[in-house]
């Protein structure tokens, strides 16, 4: 299951839900969990662990809306009001009916047996049991699958009296690899972003030998408790844009380590992190995405305002997840944790600001685009920071309530 929060506390509900600018009905493969999955996989931008997904849609071949929570809401007898918050804020986006997985690990990786278990018998019984008792309306859960271990079941709730709900489980089926869906083969045809996490490793590798000094060291402290020296003049933007190109080609040069070219690219993502270490950066950076398809913020204190109130102010598909914006600022943010925890000692008070800001900036891009889960797993990573547990207080607020940005994803 998801694990707790930091000091044992257990997150609140998140959600997420699937920004959609497709008029288009979408097939909704019910009686295929993986379809379904894939389905979540490429409008998460990720693959869903330990989650229970729903897929809410209104009974006809509309635009389905995708939505996630921990796997613990539902198992949790403690935490079901979540779970109720979760479908009804299904309904509250015109969903009368439901498709649900309940995702147990990642869907492939190898499981404990009696936790699947669990999942599969009390997990389904809680889900019917909750989705029924919404008032004034039901919500229909037309399909229910529990996934493990590369197979899947479907969950039938069985005609018994109502003080005594039983549920039985179909065998099992074998849940096919994600590139071998329809969902990914669509994606590829119609030039769709895909997940991409293959060159993650690739950004850890390159951060921990990036060239971050920018800072004096006093020897009777640690390095990450250090104080970056201000000196790289370039401005943010021009920074980020050199750090976007670089990110781009990086994949490609790196075959040949000794390329001159490399060692530019290698620079200027270096500069782009140290720029991010610079006290306003975060604001600087959030600003810059906000303004991406939008009004230019009159000044950095309006940006967190217009999100919250301007139902105009929408995320550029550039800041989506799997955006080119989106996905440069995940791949800087890995490099600067590679550094913070591998690199050259006189980096790492750079790089240790640097991570805080480009974690606390994806933070606010997902929940901007209504992905409060992914968001409040970002959260927990500051949470863990003691220099950062002030920032993830505030950022917590906005994910685990939810407060939700003013504009909302289009059906």
């Amino acid at each position: 299951m998801r694990q707790p929060g930091p000091a044992g506390k257990p997150r609140d509900m998140t959600t997420n839900f699937q920004p959609s600018d497709s008029a288009s009905p979408r097939l909704l493969r019910s009686e295929d969990p993986a379809e379904l999955l894939a389905m979540a996989h490429l409008s998460f931008m990720s693959s869903p662990q330990d989650d229970l997904v729903l897929i809410g849609h209104r009974g006809d071949p509309s635009t389905p809306v995708i939505t996630r929570s921990a796997l613990s809401h539902l198992l949790d007898p403690a935490r079901h009001h979540q779970l109720g918050r979760h479908l009804a804020m299904l309904q509250a986006r015109g969903c009368s009916h439901a498709v649900a997985l309940l995702v147990v690990g990642d869907g492939y990786r190898q499981v404990d047996e009696e936790h699947y278990a669990h999942a599969a018998i009390q997990g389904g019984l809680g889900l019917f049991t909750a989705a029924a008792a919404l008032r004034p309306d039901p919500l229909q859960i037309t399909a229910a699958w529990v996934l493990g271990e590369g197979s899947a079941h479907e969950l039938r709730l069985l005609e018994s009296p109502p003080d005594r709900p039983d549920i039985t489980c179909s065998p099992p089926r074998l849940l096919r690899p994600f590139a071998e869906t329809g969902e990914a083969a669509e994606a590829v045809l119609t030039g769709r972003a895909l997940p991409c996490t293959a060159h993650m490793d690739l950004f850890t590798r390159i951060g921990a030998t990036l060239p971050l000094a920018t800072e004096m060291l006093d020897d009777g402290a640690p390095a990450a408790q250090q104080t970056p020296l201000r000196n790289d003049p370039l401005p943010l933007a021009e920074a980020f844009s050199r750090a976007q190109t670089a990110l781009r080609g990086i994949p490609a040069t790196v075959q040949d380590p000794s390329s001159p070219l490399l060692v530019t690219q290698c620079e200027q993502l270096a500069r782009f992190l140290r720029a991010m270490a610079e006290q306003e950066a975060l604001w600087e950076l959030l600003a810059l995405c906000a303004e991406r398809g939008n009004a230019p913020m009159a000044d950095l204190g309006d940006v967190l305002e217009e999100m919250f109130h301007n139902p105009d102010c929408i995320p550029h598909h550039d800041v989506q997840a799997g955006g080119s914006w989106f996905m440069a600022i995940e791949q800087a943010r890995t490099a600067a944790a590679a550094a913070r925890d591998r690199g050259p000692a006189q980096g790492r008070a750079t790089a240790v600001e640097a991570w805080r800001a480009l974690t606390a900036a994806l933070t606010l891009l997902h929940w901007w685009n209504h992905r409060y889960a992914s968001a409040g797993d970002l959260v927990d990573e500051l949470d863990a920071d003691e220099r950062a547990q002030r920032l993830a207080l505030l950022l917590r607020r906005l994910t685990d309530t939810p407060i939700h940005p003013a504009w909302w994803p289009r059906r």
